[in-house]
């Protein structure tokens, strides 16, 4: 029987920054990112009408992040978000 989730999010993504500690898995139709420590996630989703929204998350440390193609990209985030702000404003290093 599976744990206890608590908050959950399920979005559809553009594209998914983990930052921290993790490990990554690969499955046929999913990828899965274990948190080794407390870590965060930025996510970015563009609408229909192209208008793009970033989320921040924070994961504790154990959880796992569920990244499943099926015809588009769902992330499964054991988290609420944060904070949220339109634009993307996810960063590259550097």
């Amino acid at each position: 029987m599976p744990d206890s989730t608590g908050e959950h999010t399920v979005l559809t993504v553009t594209y998914v920054q983990f930052l921290g500690d993790w490990n990554r898995f690969s499955g046929v139709s999913a990828m899965l990112y274990h948190a080794n420590k407390d870590s965060e996630v930025i996510a970015v989703r563009e609408s229909p009408q192209g208008i793009f929204t970033t989320y921040w998350f924070m994961v504790p440390m154990g959880k796992e992040v569920w990244i499943t193609y099926d015809g588009v990209p769902l992330a499964n985030i054991p988290a609420r978000c944060l904070r949220k702000a339109a634009g993307d404003d996810a960063r590259c290093s550097g």
